[in-house]
């Protein structure tokens, strides 16, 4: 009969685990960091304050302070607790943007309590214009409002108008500005009246928002009329002709057509007054001297039978032609003599090659470019970049160093004097001699995967998207010649055995002989 086992053992064991599990859980537990920032949204140039405590209360703990900017970079800084485990830190961010910050504590050499990341904002106030294209209008025809954001930047506006028959402000529409911070609506006047518009930019990461001055606008009853305006080309540089041409519609022959203009947002300047033809039509020719933004508006005072007709175009005369000047650069900030650079416009292709600290390309017309760099035959770059005005550019390509060390694998000494390759798909190689640390030095590689061969035999493989340093291990023995000697000595031994085998065979013949 066998005698049972018993089971106290192996819950002795699983009872063991199970205290052991919770003990480190609730050493993990009991440290915490508690961090808050106060306050959450500020203006650049005020403090930022943030205080917070860890749990025990240890003093003189030291607490890292992790903050990272809106460009991505890191600020570290040291605080140490007090005898109540609190600790604060005060900076003045000079950055716009949402910020974000944690704190770590190193409890011990195995365990780094960390708080929860928390996000504060630096911003700058902001400011909305809104310009409006006539005064008076009549009903069924359209408004023209512009205007423009501070600091100049992509944005959101939001259009408001108020009435006498809505008695509120109404949300009328959303509309985005362009890079420069301008914006434009066109509406339709749908009542008589006094109508009042203002625009709205809300915040963002790094702007307050802002309301517009309100402008006013008194709507009539009479015959629709409609004024065509024309500037052609919107976009010119100085000294160059420039036809303002429109129509009234209905034709309204020999009518009086007050043209003005107004510079980068400036006040109002008389051009021109003209009168229609006998079908309403209008044309004049300009020439500015000038670079600016300039709004062209004409103007119909209406008549007894015929309401006022008014419009505007915008027209941006350039210095030109332009200049793009580039700096390549590789990721560690110096300078890439060789690099082919591709500049595609609407209109331009142009291929140049840099040979020193910047490449200049000129006469460019302005417009939206595609540039493209490639070095050794890769493409390290793709980008597009606004040209409107004389620019200096400096692109980082994905041109990176590496360094590959080649150590002896018995005794991991560093080899100088060998020869290191390095080969891509495509067929490009770069080699290298190891210097007297070791190193074969690479300081201009493309980005992309690469094939190593250390002293035409070794052979790894290495991806390179960053700054890159590789171990190469080569065997001190030659194994050639070791396995050469080895089957040298199996041979010689193989001979000796066979003539021990024949002298034993003859002495043993010549004593039965004898």
């Amino acid at each position: 009969m066998k005698k049972p086992r018993s089971r106290y053992p192996a819950i002795l064991i699983l009872l063991t685990l199970i205290i052991l599990l919770s003990m480190r859980a609730s050493i993990a537990q009991e440290y915490v960091v508690e961090i808050n920032v106060k306050p959450v949204i500020a203006r650049k140039g005020e403090p930022i304050v943030l205080f917070g405590r860890i749990t025990p209360e240890p003093a003189d703990q030291n607490i890292t302070l992790i903050y990272v900017k809106p460009s991505g970079k890191i600020m570290r800084r040291k605080v140490t607790t007090t005898i109540h485990g609190m600790f604060a830190d005060s900076i003045m961010p000079e950055e716009l943007g949402k910020w974000e910050v944690y704190a770590l504590w190193p409890v011990h050499e195995n365990l780094t309590a960390k708080s929860s990341i928390l996000s504060f904002y630096v911003k700058e106030n902001s400011s909305i214009k809104l310009m409006i294209s006539r005064n008076e209008t009549s009903l069924g025809e359209t408004i023209d409002l512009i205007g423009s954001i501070s600091p100049p930047r992509e944005g959101v506006v939001t259009i408001y108008y108020f009435s006498n028959s809505s008695g509120k402000w109404i949300e009328l529409d959303t509309i985005k500005t362009d890079s420069y911070g301008n914006f434009s609506y066109r509406c339709i006047s749908n009542e008589t009246g006094r109508i009042y518009f203002r625009a709205y930019v809300k915040s963002d990461d790094k702007y307050f928002d802002a309301w517009s001055d309100i402008r006013e606008i008194v709507v009539g009853a009479y015959i629709p009329t409609r004024l065509e305006l024309n500037v052609n080309p919107s976009t010119t540089y100085p000294d160059q002709q420039i036809l303002i041409k429109g129509s009234l519609k209905p034709s309204i022959p020999n009518a009086e057509i007050i043209i003005r203009y107004s510079k980068d947002g400036g006040r109002w300047n008389p051009l021109k007054t003209l009168r229609t033809d006998k079908d309403g039509n209008f044309n004049h020719t300009w020439y500015l001297t000038e670079p600016g933004t300039y709004v062209i508006m004409a103007s119909y005072n209406g008549g007894h039978l015929y309401s006022p007709a008014q419009n505007i175009s915008v027209l941006n005369v350039i210095k030109g032609p332009l200049t793009l000047t580039l700096k390549i650069l590789d990721r560690n900030g110096r300078t890439l003599p060789g690099a082919q650079v591709i500049l595609r416009g609407e209109s331009v292709e142009k291929q140049v090659l840099s040979v020193g600290n910047s490449i200049s390309i000129w006469k460019l017309p302005p417009g939206t470019y595609r540039i493209t760099v490639r070095y050794h035959g890769v493409n390290v770059y793709d980008g597009i970049v606004d040209l409107y005005q004389d620019l200096k550019y400096t692109i980082s390509v994905s041109v990176y160093s590496l360094q590959v060390l080649v150590k002896d694998w018995l005794s991991d000494r560093a080899i100088d004097g060998v020869q290191v390759k390095i080969r891509a798909g495509n067929g490009l190689e770069f080699t290298a001699i190891t210097d007297k640390r070791g190193y074969a030095i690479f300081p201009e590689v493309p980005a992309g995967n690469y094939e190593i061969i250390v002293d035409q035999g070794h052979s790894s493989t290495v991806n390179i998207q960053d700054n890159t340093e590789v171990t190469v291990y080569l065997a001190s023995i030659n194994w050639k010649i070791v396995l050469l000697i080895m089957a040298m000595v199996i041979i010689g031994q193989a001979i000796v055995l066979a003539w021990m085998g024949y002298t034993i065979k003859r002495l043993k013949r010549l004593a039965e002989e004898g």
